[in-house]
């Protein structure tokens, strides 16, 4: 799922409210979450790149254990 040149899944951006906020899959995380999840928005740029890669971090996590347990259902070779 990762959607740009830099291989990430989240970035921090501005949203329409021109807040601070990261924008990536999941909810609260669209351009115009901040009218529907004000509480998404973050109060500083540093914070939005904070948790931008905060984000990534553990969707990449997420990822892997999936990878992890897939394997293991299948009785396939483990790597971690």
């Amino acid at each position: 799922m990762k959607n740009d040149s830099d291989g990430k899944v989240y970035h921090a951006t501005r949203g329409s409210d021109m807040k601070p906020c990261v924008s990536g899959p999941g909810r609260g995380f669209g351009y115009d979450a901040g009218t529907l999840w004000p509480e998404m928005r973050l109060t500083t740029d540093r914070d939005a790149e904070a948790a931008a890669k905060l984000s990534n971090e553990a969707f990449e996590q997420g990822y892997l254990q999936a990878q992890y347990d897939m394997r293991k259902a299948l009785g396939l070779e483990l790597k971690r």
